[in-house]
């Protein structure tokens, strides 16, 4: 499922040289309104990138947007919501939503890159960041873990 905002159109054009109707065909389900939303039960949620106005809307349970209103309703029901936060340096408000966020459910997750030796192509580590994001979500085990991922409640320690 995919929600792309107004800002989503624009980066995804500048960033990923990608038109927003070439990025809806690799969806399975694009929302383009809050009813289609009604009648969906994701088994989990992640935005990104997450920006800090997004962050403090789900910190604060705005539902300004669909984005929100999907991320709202993913805490209601206590799925996974991960938010992967974009920019940087981050400030004490910044920190201050994080901690919110967390004390709600969301789980926040820096897009880290972390480059192995035998790694020497960008769009590897960008891989695996997105591998380790999306199997976090669906509850794979991370490597070292007995169980997975999956298994803790939402906004818990890890």
């Amino acid at each position: 499922m995919v929600i792309l905002s107004e800002a989503a159109h624009k980066v995804a054009e500048i960033e990923s040289k990608m038109t927003p109707n070439e990025f809806v065909k690799l969806a399975d389900i694009f929302l383009k309104d809050e009813s289609q939303l009604i009648d969906l039960t994701p088994k989990a949620m992640i935005i990104a990138p997450c920006s800090m106005k997004t962050l403090a809307g789900v910190a604060w349970s705005r539902t300004d947007n669909l984005i929100l209103k999907a991320a709202r309703q993913m805490l209601e029901k206590k799925l996974p919501l991960i938010l992967v936060i974009r920019e940087m340096p981050w400030s004490t408000i910044h920190l201050k939503n994080m901690l919110q966020a967390s004390m709600k459910g969301a789980t926040i997750m820096p897009p880290t890159l972390q480059p192995k030796p035998d790694q020497k192509k960008l769009a590897e580590l960008v891989d695996e960041l997105a591998d380790t994001i999306v199997n976090f979500c669906v509850g794979a085990p991370w490597p070292g873990d007995s169980e997975p991922a999956g298994s803790f409640e939402p906004g818990s320690e890890r």
